[in-house]
């Protein structure tokens, strides 16, 4: 079979595992193909090797699937004009595995109702799009593969994950989007791998990360932007990277950081801001040939 068509078994209300066989010839699976398949729970699809589009609404409402895996091979989500939004209403999904090279926006953006525990992220993935799954309140478990290579992480791709509590984020990650892990309430460990590439830490990125403790940002940070750790109330340490070179003009880079005491800056740049408001506790550790300058130029 080289393709399944639009609404190949739509409404298949007693279908409750499919298994596409290894070596098969599957290449498209049409829209709708099984939408509505209520008691759907389980779909195989890692061994179709050679399946390259999964069309709008393809399992659109199987209200049983407990977990699906996206395969390496996979092009084409949906069409241009309708976008992909290939599991609108499978709210029972725990686990997402994803295996292709581009995560479309909006892939599996959570709400009221679902209960998506696990994230998988394979080695190809190069793109985890805007929202891809943010608004998932019970998502605890981010497993971003070690070995992915050349990876961006898109605006609010895992915003509001309320459960999320580590993440460890490889260093084949290169750039992180506007308000990526914003709101992550349970979140209180983020590690950067040794290496990282990653330059920029974007607009709102750690927002509202109310349990986040300490964080090390990686000696390749030159900038980070407007309210990047507003409202991390627990947050007690950072450590900047040695190539900081810019600081937001704002009072909000650490709005309502409360508990803050130690800033570390070991740069031989001294990173040029008007003001940004800090807690009176804090105390900051800076670069010995930079200590006249800090002491004569007020944050």
């Amino acid at each position: 079979v080289g393709a399944l068509g639009e609404s190949a078994f739509y409404g298949c209300d007693s279908l409750r595992t499919v298994n596409i066989a290894g070596g098969s010839r599957l290449d498209s699976i049409g829209r709708y193909a099984f939408a509505y398949c209520y008691k759907l729970q389980n779909i195989n699809l890692q061994d179709a090797t050679q399946l390259k589009h999964l069309m709008y609404r393809v399992f659109y409402n199987c209200t049983e699937l407990q977990s699906i895996t996206i395969p390496a091979s996979v092009v084409e989500f949906g069409d241009e004009y309708y976008g992909a939004d290939l599991l609108g209403y499978c709210k029972k999904i725990e686990t997402i595995t994803f295996l292709a090279a581009n995560v479309p926006d909006n892939f599996y953006n959570g709400g009221s109702g679902t209960i998506l525990n696990t994230v998988n992220i394979g080695p190809g993935v190069k793109r985890i799009g805007k929202r891809a799954f943010g608004d998932n309140y019970y998502l605890k478990n981010l497993n971003i593969d070690a070995n992915v290579r050349d990876l961006v992480i898109g605006e609010y791709a895992f915003t509001e994950a309320d459960r999320l509590e580590r993440v460890l984020l490889p260093k084949g990650v290169i750039s992180l989007e506007t308000a990526a892990f914003r709101s992550c309430d349970s979140m209180y460990v983020f590690t950067f791998a040794d290496g990282s590439p990653i330059t920029t830490i974007p607009q709102e990125c750690f927002y509202y990360c109310l349990c986040l403790q300490k964080l090390a940002l990686p000696d390749a940070v030159q900038t980070v932007e407007n309210g990047a750790f507003g409202y991390c109330r627990a947050l007690t340490e950072i450590s900047f990277g040695t190539a900081l070179t810019s600081l937001p003009d704002d009072y909000y880079l650490f709005s309502h950081c409360d508990k803050l005491q130690k800033i570390t800056l070991p740069g031989v740049n001294y990173p040029f801001v008007r003001e940004i408001w800090i807690t009176d506790n804090a105390v900051y550790y800076v670069h010995t040939d930079l200590l006249d300058m800090y002491r004569t130029n007020n944050f």
